[in-house]
C-alpha cells in the first residue's frame, strides 16, 4: 500500500542509452510539506540551490528527478535549466516543485529532451512507483524501495521511500537520493526535526568510498491525506516508522555499491556519547583497509582498531572487544564495544573490489 493522495511516472526520456527510464516524478494531490537535507559539499549543485530556498518555505507539490545530468559546475546555464525543469513540471503538475538531478558533473543538461520528458510523464502518472523507482537510478544494479504502514489515531499512515545510490556515498549525505512520500499529517518544522534525525543514523551512516558528491539530498513530502494528524503521542511512532524505512534504503545503497559483493554492517556500543559511537562506527565501515578485508575474507582485527582509533572516539585499545560474523557470507557483521560508555551506533558499507574501479574508469 502506499501513501494515499500520491502519484508517480518513470519514463525514457532519451538521456540515457537503450531507452531506459531516466526522468521521473512524484506529485501529490494537494499541497504538501515538504522537509529535507542536502549535500555539505561546497560546489552543489543547482537543484540543490534552489531546494534549499523551497525546503525553507515548507511547501511543495511535486518532486521531479532527472538522471544521465547531474547539471553541477556548469555555471548560470545550469541555474537556468533547473529552474526551466521546475517551471515546467510545475505548469502541469502545480507547485512549488522540488527537483533533483543526478549523473555526471559538468556537462549542460539537453533540455529539450528532458521538456519533452516532462509531457510523458503527465501522461504516465500512476498509483504505482516502480517506474519512477527504476529512473532514478544512475550505476545502481537495482532498484531501493520501500513501504510501511501503522496504525497512527485509528487510521493507516503509510510511508513510501525510493533511493539511488552505489557510489560516491560518504557521510554527511553522499551521491544518494532519496524520495520520502507519506500521508501523514504533520507541520514543516515537525518534519524536518525528524528526518535531520532519522538521516544522522541512517543515510548519514552510509559509505562507500570516501566521496561526498555534489547532488546529494533526501526529500519528503507528506500531505495529511490519511486524515491522521501527528500530535506529541503518536510523534514517536511516526518517527520509529520512519527511522526503519530510512535505516532499510541505507542498507541496500551499502549493499548494491559500486563492485561490491559483500554488505558490511558495524555496531559499536559502549561509547562515551552518540557522536562518539556515529564516529567509530563510519570510520569501521568506511576503512578502505577494513573494506579490503572483508573482500578477502581476512579478519584483521587490527585494521579495524586502527581505523576507529583515527575517528575522534575515546578510548582505551586494551579494554576493546570486538568480533566478526558472516566473513565467509555476503553480509559482514563487525561488533565493536568501546567500553567506555552507554552509547551506540551503526554505520554500513560494502567490501572493495576491482570492479569498483573498472566502474569508476568506464562510466560514460
Amino acid at each position: 500500500m502506499l501513501p494515499k493522495g500520491f502519484k508517480y511516472a518513470g519514463v525514457s526520456a532519451g538521456l540515457k542509452d537503450g531507452h531506459k527510464k531516466d526522468l521521473g516524478v512524484i506529485v501529490s494531490d494537494r499541497r504538501a510539506v515538504c522537509a529535507g537535507i542536502t549535500t555539505t559539499n561546497q560546489a552543489a549543485a543547482s537543484c540543490v540551490k534552489y531546494n534549499r530556498r523551497i525546503l525553507r518555505r515548507g511547501k511543495a507539490r511535486a518532486i521531479v528527478v532527472n538522471t544521465k545530468f547531474a547539471n553541477a559546475c556548469v555555471g548560470r546555464q545550469g541555474d537556468k535549466d533547473n529552474l526551466e525543469m521546475a517551471k515546467k513540471t510545475e505548469r502541469l503538475f502545480g507547485g512549488p516543485v522540488l527537483t533533483a538531478s543526478t549523473g555526471i558533473i559538468g556537462q549542460n543538461m539537453p533540455m529539450d529532451k528532458i521538456n519533452k520528458g516532462i509531457d510523458l510523464l503527465a501522461k504516465n502518472l500512476t498509483d504505482n512507483y516502480d517506474d519512477f523507482a527504476e529512473a532514478i537510478l544512475t550505476t545502481d544494479l537495482v532498484v531501493k524501495k520501500i513501504t510501511k504502514t501503522i496504525q497512527l489515531l485509528g487510521r493507516d499512515v503509510t510511508i513510501a521511500g525510493a533511493a539511488k545510490g552505489s557510489g560516491m556515498i560518504h557521510p554527511n549525505m553522499a551521491t544518494m537520493l532519496a524520495f520520502i512520500t507519506t500521508d501523514a499529517g504533520i507541520s514543516a518544522g515537525q518534519l524536518q526535526r525528524i528526518i535531520r534525525e532519522v538521516a544522522d543514523i541512517s543515510f548519514n551512516q552510509v559509505t562507500v568510498d570516501g566521496d561526498t558528491s555534489t547532488n546529494d539530498m533526501c526529500l519528503c513530502l507528506a500531505n495529511g491525506a490519511s486524515g491522521a494528524r501527528l500530535d506529541k503521542n503518536t510523534l514517536p511512532l511516526f518517527r520509529a516508522a520512519l527511522t526503519e524505512t530510512l535505516i532499510y534504503l541505507a542498507k541496500e545503497i551499502a549493499r548494491d555499491g559500486e563492485g561490491a559483493t559483500k554488505l558490511i554492517e558495524v555496531n559499536v556500543n559502549g561509547a562515551r556519547s552518540p557522536k562518539e559511537a556515529r564516529l567509530a562506527a563510519r570510520a569501521a565501515a568506511g576503512s578502505p583497509l577494513v573494506k579490503c578485508a572483508v573482500y578477502g575474507g581476512d579478519n584483521n582485527w587490527g585494521r579495524v582498531i586502527a581505523a576507529v582509533g583515527r575517528s575522534g572516539a575515546r578510548f582505551d585499545p586494551e579494554k576493546v572487544k570486538m568480533d566478526w560474523a558472516g566473513l565467509q557470507t555476503k553480509e559482514v557483521t563487525i561488533n565493536i564495544d568501546l567500553k567506555q560508555g552507554k552509547y551506540s551506533a551503526q554505520a554500513w558499507g560494502c567490501d572493495l573490489t576491482e570492479e569498483y574501479i573498472k566502474i569508476n574508469t568506464k562510466y560514460n
